[in-house]
């Protein structure tokens, strides 16, 4: 995901509410992997996993997966 802000936060919460659904659906799961910032520190209202911001953008693209 690039970005965080509104819309990126707002997608990131859906995606997680609505992933078994979304799986049954088409029959993949669906995974945030990465999610590009400016600034991994700030203080932001969504529980994201640390370990997913990212400031690189090379390093997400970068992953295989």
């Amino acid at each position: 995901m690039l970005g965080f802000g509104t819309v990126g936060s707002a997608v990131y919460e859906i995606t997680k509410l609505q992933s078994i659904r979304l799986t049954g659906q088409t029959e993949r799961t669906l995974e945030i992997r990465h999610i590009l910032v400016q600034d991994p520190n700030k203080t932001r209202l969504a529980n994201v996993p640390a370990h997913l911001f990212k400031t690189d953008f090379d390093e997400i693209l970068a992953d295989k997966e």
